[in-house]
C-alpha cells in the first residue's frame, strides 16, 4: 500500500512540474522572451543621438500637422530599428518657423523613455506652440551646430554617433530679402560645419516645393542624404530615413598630410624632387579610383620657387554605391637658399690709434644649415685700414639634396695716418710723420712745425732759421 502511494505521489509531482514548466514557458513566450537559450543575434542595434530639425512654418498647415506630420514623427519614435530608449537612440527636437518660433524644443536625451517621448509629442499644439509666418532654416542649423559643437561622436554621449534629421516643406524665408539671403548663408555655413564634424544630416523635403529643382538642390547641399515625399506619403520613406540614420557611413580620409619644405641651391631657381603618394585611409574596404592634378606630371618633378601642390583625388563608393571623393595633397614649398644681403661693415681708425674696433652679425643663410668648424668664432675684432673679407662656410642637407655654400662679411676700415699713428686732418697737421695741432700762420718744415712770421724753413728739411737765413752746415 505504501509503495503504491509513493508511486502515485511521484507521478502526481512529475505531472505538476511538467505542467508548471509548460505554463512558465507559455508566460515567457508571451513576454517575447524564449525560455531556452538561443544563439545570440548578430544584428547590430541602432544607437544614435538624433536631433530632429523640424519645420513648423504656416505653410505646413494644421491639417497636415495633425494628419501627417505628427503621426510620421510618432512612427519614427516607435520604429523598431531606430531603437529609441534609455540604452538605444536618444532624440531631441528643434522647431523653426519665424525667428521667435525658432528654438530648442527638447534637448537630446532629456526624455529617453519611448512612452514619455510620445506623450510629450502628443501634447504639442501646432497653433499655440509651433506655427510661425516664416522659415528660419539658417537659424535652426545654427542651433543644431551649437548642439553638435564637437566632432561626432564626442557630443552628448561620447561614443554614440550623431544624426540630424531635417524636416522641411520649403525654402528659407524671412520678412525681407536681406533676411532671406542671410538665412540661406547661415544654412550653408552651419550645415557645412555639422558635416565637417562628421554629423550625418538626413534631409526630408515634403510638399509641393519638394519637386522644384532649386529647392531640391539646396536641400541636397545641406545634407548627406536627401529624400522627398508628399505629406500623405511620409510613411513610405520612413524605413529609408531610419536606414540612413542607422547605417555607419564609410569614413575615408587622407592618412596624414604629406608636405615638404625645400630650397634651391645658390644661383639656381628650381629643384628636382620626387614625391610620396598620399594614402587614403578608410574604415571599410572600398572601391576607389585616383586622379592626379596637374595631369601627366612625372615623378620626380622640377619645382620652381613658391608653394605648389600635387593633388590626388580619391573617389570611393559609399554604402549606397554612390561615389564620394577626398582630395589629398603633396604640398611643396620651395625657397631660395641664399646668403643675407647686407652692406659692408664700415669703421674709421680714431686719432692716436692704429686699428678700429668692428662688430658684425654672422651671415646665416636663408635655409637650415650647419656651420663649418673653421668659421670665425667671434663677431667682433680690431682691424687696420683697408678691406677685410671674413668667409663663413655652410652645409645644407636633406634626404633630397646636399650642397655647400660660402657667405662673406665685408669690412672696410678707413683712416688718416701720420707715420704709424692715425690723426684727424681737421684739427691736426702731419709733418713728415709727426702730427701737430693746427695753429695759425704755421707750416711744416720737414718733421718740424714752425711759425712763418718769425722763422723760415731751410733747404735742410730738418732745420729752421730764426734770423731769416739758414745756419751754416758744418
Amino acid at each position: 500500500m505504501k509503495l503504491w502511494l509513493i508511486l502515485l505521489n511521484f507521478v502526481h509531482n512529475g505531472f505538476a512540474m511538467g505542467l508548471y514548466d509548460e505554463l512558465d514557458d507559455s508566460r515567457l513566450w508571451r513576454r517575447g522572451t524564449p525560455s531556452v537559450p538561443t544563439t545570440p543575434s548578430t544584428k547590430k542595434e541602432c544607437i544614435r543621438d538624433m536631433l530632429v530639425i523640424w519645420d513648423n512654418s504656416a505653410s505646413v498647415g494644421t491639417n497636415n500637422f495633425l494628419d501627417n506630420v505628427r503621426p510620421f514623427l510618432r512612427k519614427l519614435i516607435q520604429n523598431e530599428k531606430l531603437n529609441v530608449g534609455e540604452d538605444g537612440t536618444h532624440m531631441g527636437f528643434i522647431t523653426f518657423a519665424s525667428e521667435e518660433k525658432t528654438e530648442n524644443l527638447l534637448k537630446i536625451g532629456s526624455k529617453t523613455d519611448k512612452k514619455d517621448l510620445l506623450s510629450w509629442l502628443n501634447g504639442l499644439n501646432y497653433e499655440r506652440d509651433l506655427i510661425g509666418d516664416y522659415t528660419y532654416t539658417g537659424k535652426a542649423f545654427e542651433l543644431a551646430s551649437t548642439e553638435f559643437r564637437l566632432r561626432s561622436p564626442l557630443n552628448h554621449r561620447k561614443d554614440i554617433k550623431d544624426v540630424a534629421l531635417l524636416f522641411t516643406d520649403g525654402e528659407p524665408r524671412a520678412n525681407k530679402k536681406a533676411g532671406t539671403r542671410e538665412q540661406y548663408e547661415m544654412a550653408n555655413k552651419y550645415s557645412a560645419e555639422l558635416m565637417a564634424r562628421n554629423v550625418t544630416i538626413v534631409a526630408l523635403a515634403v510638399g509641393r516645393e519638394a519637386d522644384k529643382p532649386e529647392f531640391a538642390k539646396n536641400i541636397a547641399s545641406w545634407s548627406n542624404h536627401m529624400f522627398t515625399s508628399a505629406f500623405n506619403e511620409l510613411e513610405k520613406v520612413l524605413t529609408r530615413i531610419v536606414n540612413e540614420s542607422c547605417n555607419d557611413p564609410v569614413g575615408c580620409s587622407c592618412e596624414g598630410e604629406i608636405s615638404t619644405e625645400q630650397y634651391t641651391r645658390p644661383g639656381e631657381d628650381t629643384i628636382l624632387l620626387p614625391w610620396d603618394k598620399p594614402r587614403l585611409r578608410c574604415d571599410q574596404r572600398v572601391e576607389n579610383e585616383t586622379t592626379v592634378r596637374p595631369p601627366n606630371i612625372k615623378n620626380p618633378h622640377r619645382f620652381g620657387r613658391g608653394k605648389q601642390n600635387i593633388t590626388f583625388n580619391f573617389k570611393y563608393k559609399d554604402n549606397d554605391k554612390k561615389w564620394e571623393s577626398v582630395e589629398c595633397l603633396f604640398r611643396v614649398n620651395v625657397g631660395a637658399c641664399e646668403c643675407p644681403s647686407t652692406p659692408p661693415e664700415k669703421a674709421q681708425v680714431q686719432p692716436g690709434q692704429k686699428k678700429a674696433s668692428v662688430s658684425w652679425l654672422e651671415p646665416k643663410p636663408s635655409c637650415p644649415t650647419t656651420g663649418d668648424t673653421d668659421n670665425p668664432n667671434t663677431t667682433s675684432g680690431d682691424f687696420s685700414v683697408g678691406r677685410h673679407d671674413l668667409v663663413y662656410k655652410y652645409k645644407h642637407s636633406t634626404k633630397f639634396q646636399t650642397f655647400y655654400m660660402e657667405c662673406v662679411v665685408n669690412i672696410i676700415v678707413t683712416g688718416h695716418y701720420c707715420g704709424r699713428t692715425a690723426y684727424d686732418p681737421a684739427t691736426y697737421i702731419c709733418c713728415c710723420g709727426e702730427a701737430y695741432l693746427k695753429k695759425p700762420d704755421h707750416m711744416c718744415c720737414g718733421t718740424k712745425y714752425y711759425d712763418t712770421g718769425s722763422m723760415i724753413c731751410c733747404q735742410d728739411d730738418s732745420l729752421v732759421s730764426v734770423e731769416e737765413h739758414c745756419p751754416l752746415l758744418v
